[in-house]
């Protein structure tokens, strides 16, 4: 695969941002933001100065935390695993509409415990396009003095992917995943069996070959969302995929005629 001059300028430029600090902790998610920052953090520093610290939170789903799991052992990343306890956080509970700032305290404060040094560098994969939208949860990062190397070397979405790929990374092109609670509607309770049933639904979905999909929960309902392409294949498939899904504990399932588009907000909840 050729790389293209921006990947590779990207790639030093990472390379020196990190060479700078003495000891990094990643706040891991999995995702490809996050680990091209690892990865960068690792090549530049060795093993010995970084530490991913992944959340082991009730809001994401059980792959993505096993799949982040797996890319630290394949590589021998030195990796904590700490439990969050977002639900019983009030602002997060409830889900108001500065809910994202209330988890990423949490989830930052959770990571910043994990540190085994003084003076370590908490870092985040929040990246240049990150910073264009209203994201409460930036504010929850500047409050812990967390650093954003893609962010501070003017990378968006687009480039991080064309430098994971040229390292070879096998999240490069994975579709961007919003936690479990952006399927409630703002203002609904989120619990862990709401959470639950949204994340085996999904799933139902993707082993019948819709991915990205959504599923959004209003009370007892479901909507169901799929790439625009796909709606009439969705509606097609829906007599056999509804009692599997009723099964779960919706009382009605729909599809959405206008389908799920990556990242936008879907039905004025989240992405």
């Amino acid at each position: 695969m050729v790389s293209s001059p921006q990947a590779i300028r990207d790639e030093k430029a990472l390379h020196l941002w990190f060479s700078r600090i003495p000891f990094v902790l990643v706040s891991f998610s999995g995702g490809v933001d996050s680990s091209l920052v690892l990865y960068a953090a690792l090549a530049s520093l060795g093993p010995a100065a970084v530490l991913a610290v992944l959340a082991d939170s009730p809001l994401h789903k059980r792959r993505d935390a096993a799949a982040a799991e797996a890319f630290c052992r394949r590589r021998r990343i030195p990796l904590a695993v700490v439990e969050t306890r977002e639900l019983e956080i009030p602002g997060v509970r409830e889900n108001p509409a500065d809910r994202c700032y209330h988890c990423k305290k949490e989830i930052l404060a959770a990571v910043a415990a994990c540190s085994p040094v003084p003076g370590a560098v908490l870092v985040t994969g929040t990246n240049a396009d990150d910073l264009v939208r209203t994201r409460p949860g930036l504010r929850a990062e500047a409050e812990a003095g967390a650093r954003r190397p893609l962010a501070e070397l003017n990378m968006g979405k687009k480039r991080v992917r064309a430098l994971a790929r040229r390292l070879g990374l096998e999240t490069w092109n994975l579709p961007s995943e919003s936690c479990l609670s952006t399927r409630i509607r703002r203002g609904e309770e989120l619990t862990r069996r709401k959470l639950a049933r949204v994340e085996a639904a999904e799933k139902l979905l993707e082993q019948a070959g819709f991915s990205p999909c959504r599923v959004r929960l209003e009370g007892d309902q479901a909507g169901l969302e799929v790439l625009p392409d796909r709606v009439r294949l969705l509606l097609r498939l829906l007599p056999d995929l509804e009692g599997p899904l009723l099964r779960l504990g919706f009382s009605r399932v729909e599809a959405s005629p206008a389908g799920y588009v990556p990242g936008e907000a879907g039905m004025g909840r989240g992405a």
